[in-house]
């Protein structure tokens, strides 16, 4: 019964309604914005709760890694998904960092599923963790400040 409860407990946490932190549907999936130290890089990437995985784009692959411990982007209510204007906006929210890069959140409609990604400035796309590949795309949105 102890068991049973907690498994409650954790689901009521990450509940549909839950505001607690910013999510992304990925078609039936639900994944939330997180990042994780990979390779002394603050990467970011999607984390699905239900698998415990977080997916991140790296160096032209998906890097899954089977993992509880990752962190995930609060929602703060001054933030709000714009289109990507072609340079890193200065409102743009900073979650990770790369090569000594700020990188920011963005996401992008692929194949009919909003996919979380990161956002480097210079290169100026959004990277994606997809079926073992990284993915880049020009046009996309990115989380700024409101």
């Amino acid at each position: 019964m102890k068991i049973f409860i907690l498994i409650l407990i954790v689901s009521l946490f990450y509940h549909e309604g839950d505001a607690r932190h910013i999510t992304v549907m990925e078609g039936n999936d639900r994944f939330f914005v997180a990042r994780k130290e990979y390779n002394g890089d603050l990467v970011i990437g999607k984390f699905n709760y239900e698998t415990n995985t977080i997916y991140l784009p790296y160096h032209g692959k998906e890097i899954a890694i089977q993992t509880s411990d990752v962190e995930l982007l609060d929602p703060i209510s001054d933030l709000k998904w714009v289109s990507f204007p072609g340079g890193i906006p200065e409102n743009a929210f900073e979650f990770g960092r790369e090569k000594n890069l700020r990188v920011f959140v963005g996401k992008v409609l692929h194949e009919g599923k909003n996919i979380i990604g990161k956002v480097i400035p210079g290169l100026n796309k959004l990277f994606i963790p997809y079926y073992g590949q990284e993915l880049s795309f020009n046009n996309f949105e990115i989380l700024v400040y409101q």
